[in-house]
């Protein structure tokens, strides 16, 4: 029996231990610190790394969807707010802002943003805001919109302009995507950016109905940028098979020296629907 009162004592002292262990390392885990590599996430779409706690904190707030890509490095920052300097990083919806001081989970605050945003527009002149018309309290997500005057096609077969006005990778050049394999090296999109995408547009995923497409498509320097990709049909026709065509025939055309990338890519994003009709049949696969 003493014996047993002896082994249970320590089994205690040991679990305290590892307690106390665990909480002092957990609130360490902040972006002062250097981080090993197992603590960051690389995203290629950017170039830009999150690690540590503003990765944990990225990972618990919503992710891809509600903070976007990091579009910056951590780096120091004097906060309009306060006065204070404070180590930040950029993302594309979020400024993170690191608080040492605080215990987890309140060691990653959000910058207060909107409030220095809307100080710096509206300082001088206040917006009326008693004619405002209120936000619907569960907003509709819009899966498409009208056409933009000029398009020949009906609006099914354009991305929604406000979703995917289309990107481009920076510097891209003609010479680069007329490399064979080109698009193969560049290509990276997860199936929880595609998950995201169809939610953007609140269109089911359903099989044989639509595909995650680039809208500059990546042979003619299109980036994997959620403004780019967007869940395109295969019917009405032309649809996403119509359009491969005509990504082929834009970049046979710029590889050629017949049409600059910059030409192409402007094709594609005022009609992609107008350059289908009127290239060769023999390009249509018909």
């Amino acid at each position: 029996m003493r014996h047993t009162r002896t082994l249970l004592t320590t089994v205690a002292a040991l679990l305290l231990l590892l307690t106390g262990y665990l909480a002092g390392t957990q609130h360490a885990l902040t972006p002062s610190r250097a981080y090993a590599a197992d603590d960051c996430r690389t995203f290629t779409q950017t170039g830009h790394q999150a690690c540590g706690a503003f990765l944990q904190y990225w990972q618990d707030h919503g992710g891809l969807a509600q903070q976007g890509y990091p579009i910056s490095d951590v780096m120091s920052e004097v906060s309009a707010t306060d006065g204070k300097t404070y180590q930040v990083q950029y993302f594309e919806r979020a400024v993170f802002e690191a608080h040492p001081e605080n215990s987890p989970p309140y060691n990653v605050l959000l910058s207060l943003l909107g409030s220095e945003k809307y100080k710096a527009k509206y300082q001088q002149t206040p917006p009326s805001q008693a004619t405002t018309t209120p936000i619907p309290a569960t907003p509709s997500t819009p899966t498409s919109s009208p056409a933009p005057a000029g398009h020949i096609g009906p609006a099914t077969e354009y991305p929604n302009p406000a979703l995917t006005p289309g990107d481009t990778f920076p510097g891209v050049t003609q010479a680069q995507v007329c490399v064979s394999g080109y698009t193969e090296g560049v290509r990276n999109v997860t199936s929880d950016e595609k998950a995201e995408v169809y939610r953007r547009y609140g269109v089911p995923n359903e099989s044989g109905k639509h595909e995650v497409d680039h809208f500059i498509p990546l042979e003619l320097g299109g980036s994997n940028m959620l403004t780019n990709l967007w869940p395109e049909p295969y019917e009405p026709i032309p649809g996403a098979h119509e359009k491969d065509r005509v990504e082929n025939y834009l970049h046979d055309e710029v590889c050629s020296g017949r049409m600059t990338l910059a030409q192409a890519q402007e094709a594609i994003r005022t009609d992609w629907v107008a350059v289908y009709q009127r290239i060769p049949m023999s390009n249509k696969g018909g």
